[in-house]
């Protein structure tokens, strides 16, 4: 395979960083949109999500590239999936207090954020690199998809770049609710809109298809059947967890009462290590959402160190 740019700056980085042959460097960046190993999971509500994990190689560039060009950009503090100091949580509590509710759902949000759009932004960005360099980089973050190239679940990349991309969109959405006492939030392809007044349910779709149809540049669209629009008379769950008409966040009593029952069986009969395992991390993280959970599970049952309370 011959290089055609072995020169290009990233290409130069990439050889010292990881101690590469030019050659290497250019059959890494060639093969990567393709090496990717796919495979399904279930999702909670039926179906399967497909994700797809880049070759070891390119993973690491892709984490490299994490650190060394995306991290100097900006995410917008209402996109709360992917970063430090923010989770579920973090995202559900924000709507805790207001009464109307509208989740929305963007369809195929990985596969529709493509390398054109990536390079486009760096290049507005006004990033120092060349254009062949920013052909390259989009290579190593970006899969082969049915249109070209795209961002996909699994890569490590793809969340960072997904936050980045959106940040005008998110600033735009979030300065229009703020002037309309509406609280806004986006994990990842879910959006959640919320206010104590009432109609404005319809008021703020408009607004956000309003805002979508004169996006440049990722071309997104929302998923008609996950729309969900909301009352506290109703169960309210965001980002899985759920909101009670006292505006606390509950992880909901069928967990609660599974742990609860997996406990006593640990105390009875003993539970397998890998049982174990995952029962500590169901304790863990309802108590991460309720906090004062593990409190009552000791004194009802006693302290366990093996789960952890």
């Amino acid at each position: 395979m011959r290089d055609t740019h072995p020169d290009s700056k990233l290409r130069r980085l990439l050889k010292s960083q990881f101690a590469l042959s030019d050659l290497q460097i250019a059959r890494i960046i060639a093969r990567a949109p393709s090496a990717y190993k796919s495979y399904n999971i279930k999702k909670k509500n039926g179906g399967h999500r497909r994700i797809s994990q880049p070759a070891r190689e390119t993973k690491a560039i892709q984490y490299w590239l994490i650190e060394k060009v995306f991290s100097h950009f900006e995410e917008h503090p209402c996109a709360t999936a992917y970063k430090h100091h923010s989770s579920i949580k973090t995202n559900a509590i924000a709507h805790s207090k207001s009464s109307y509710f509208l989740k929305l759902d963007f369809e195929d949000f990985f596969p529709s954020i493509t390398s054109t759009d990536i390079v486009r932004f760096l290049s507005e960005s006004k990033i120092k690199l060349g254009s062949d360099d920013l052909k390259d980089l989009a290579r190593l973050v970006c899969i082969k998809g049915k249109n070209g190239l795209n961002l996909s679940i699994g890569a490590p990349s793809s969340p960072k770049i997904s936050n980045i991309l959106l940040y005008n969109f998110d600033s735009t959405i979030h300065e229009w609710c703020t002037s309309n006492d509406v609280t806004y939030t986006r994990y990842a392809d879910d959006i959640t809109f919320s206010s104590s007044t009432v109609g404005m349910t319809p008021i703020i779709e408009e607004k956000l298809l309003e805002v979508l149809n004169d996006l440049e540049y990722p071309k997104l669209k929302l998923n008609p059947k996950k729309r969900h629009s909301l009352s506290k008379k109703d169960r309210v769950t965001i980002t899985g967890i759920n909101i009670t008409s006292e505006n606390n966040l509950s992880t909901g009593r069928e967990r609660k009462r599974h742990i609860r029952s997996k406990v006593y069986q640990h105390l009875e009969k003993g539970l397998k290590e890998s049982e174990k395992l995952k029962l500590r991390g169901l304790i863990s993280f309802v108590e991460f959402i309720e906090p004062g959970f593990k409190l009552k599970l000791r004194k009802k049952y006693g302290s366990n160190s093996d789960l952890g309370i």
